[in-house]
């Protein structure tokens, strides 16, 4: 274990040390397929709560209170999802056909971009906060064609974890991209609650609130609906809610906290940096969890091949510059 002065202390699980850490490995190992990757831990902690991190992804992998060891974040599961909270770059959400055009030539991207995928590098490891990087190669320039240095930080704070995404254009030409997270909260949170207990409260009453049209294979519409929230600020969850997919919204107050009615845990996401908050778990199903996802940019047109340098609310860096955006989660 590595301790360091000030807010939070660093402990590092590299190639998994079977000796010390047995059973964590043998969870670790199962979950993993057979060999072929070795999957490194990185772990953030105060006095308050434990954040763990994997380097595959720079993935948020575990949220977990000290007091009672609580884990918040939804620890995936291939029924439902194998995700836990992923970065997404250099898109958000899906292409049609998995495929977009730049300078007049066609590429292929999975869902959520390339980074997800990535073995990131620590580049950063101090008294509460890590930082990853992923730069590109040709292995990124084969998908996407840009020179980038593309950074994420995770800095703790007592109950509040700060994600800090960096995008460096290190090319001669204009960066296209998009940013966004994907974290999963287990629900319920409290013991002897269930899923339709919970709610989604923004920070205030907010009229005006636009849903995002979706297409009935998950694609977007050039349209926005009213959205309009119970009392102005609720949105009450159900499982049948999601299974038309996520449901994206833009206009709202810029912080929403997933609780319960009957009190107790909950956890707050704020993300000034974000035009849009998405909320999805997996559809017709009784999954337990909700993702609560802050994106600059959303999922293709229905139908359409996207065209890079005119896909919707895309980021447009020019050579040399830096994009920096922000999300908090709080547990309370």
């Amino acid at each position: 274990m590595l301790t360091s002065a000030g807010a939070g202390r660093i402990l590092c699980f590299e190639r998994c040390n079977p000796s010390k850490h047995f059973l964590k490995v043998f969870t670790i190992l199962k979950q993993i397929m057979k060999g072929l990757i070795i999957l490194k831990l990185y772990t953030l902690e105060n006095d308050v709560i434990s954040v763990v991190i994997n380097s595959i992804g720079a993935e948020l992998y575990s949220i977990k209170t000290k007091a009672d060891g609580c884990e918040y974040l939804w620890q995936g599961d291939s029924e439902y999802w194998s995700g836990r909270s992923y970065n997404l770059f250099p898109i958000c959400g899906r292409l049609t056909e998995g495929k977009y055009t730049y300078n007049g030539k066609t590429y292929e991207m999975n869902l959520h971009g390339f980074a997800r995928d990535s073995e990131f590098s620590l580049i950063k490891r101090e008294a509460g906060e890590l930082s990853f990087e992923l730069i590109s190669d040709e292995s990124t320039k084969a998908v996407y064609p840009f020179d980038f240095r593309y950074v994420v930080s995770y800095i703790l704070d007592g109950s509040r974890l700060k994600t800090v995404y960096e995008v460096y254009n290190s090319g001669n030409g204009e960066l296209i991209f998009a940013l966004g997270g994907h974290p999963g909260f287990n629900v319920p949170l409290n013991s002897g609650d269930c899923f339709e207990d919970y709610r989604l409260e923004f920070s205030k009453p907010t009229y005006g609130v636009k849903k995002l049209a979706m297409s009935e294979t998950c694609y977007t519409l050039p349209d926005y609906e009213d959205f309009p929230l119970e009392n102005g600020y609720i949105i009450p969850l159900r499982h049948n809610m999601f299974d038309h997919d996520a449901i994206f919204l833009s206009e709202t107050s810029g912080e929403v906290t997933l609780k319960s009615k009957n009190g107790g845990k909950s956890v707050c996401v704020s993300y000034p940096d974000m035009k849009y908050i998405g909320f999805w778990h997996k559809p017709y199903t009784e999954a337990p969890f909700v993702c609560i996802e802050p994106w600059t940019s959303v999922p293709a047109y229905d139908s359409v091949i996207d065209k890079l340098e005119t896909k919707r609310d895309m980021i447009h860096l020019k050579s040399g510059e830096i994009k920096r955006a922000e999300f908090i989660i709080e547990i309370k």
